[in-house]
């Protein structure tokens, strides 16, 4: 994980404001139960090179360790968006993932 994404999670996922562990307050009963979360991202590479490793094409499962410490605080998590070969994507393909998203 990136330092800046980890310091992110540092400051936003805060113990006593995200969850609690002390308390039991994590997954369903976290702080954040009952919200949800999506995680979006970009690659520069097609998309059967980040599948060819997971079974079906779970987009969840290319981030598990976003995934599950966002779940960790109770967050529900809605379907991933990933643009895949985003480096030679042209316009047009921009707009039409603009619109998907």
């Amino acid at each position: 994980m990136p330092a800046l994404l980890k310091a992110w999670f540092k400051r936003v996922l805060a113990h006593g404001f995200a969850h609690n562990m002390l308390e039991g307050k994590i997954k369903e009963q976290g702080f954040l139960a009952g919200k949800k979360a999506m995680l979006s991202f970009t690659a520069g590479s097609d998309k059967e090179s980040f599948y060819k490793e997971i079974e079906g094409e779970d987009k969840s499962k290319l981030l598990p360790p976003i995934s599950k410490a966002l779940r960790f605080t109770g967050l529900e998590m809605i379907d991933a968006f990933a643009v895949f070969n985003a480096m030679p994507l042209s316009e047009e393909d921009a707009k039409k993932s603009i619109d998907e998203y």
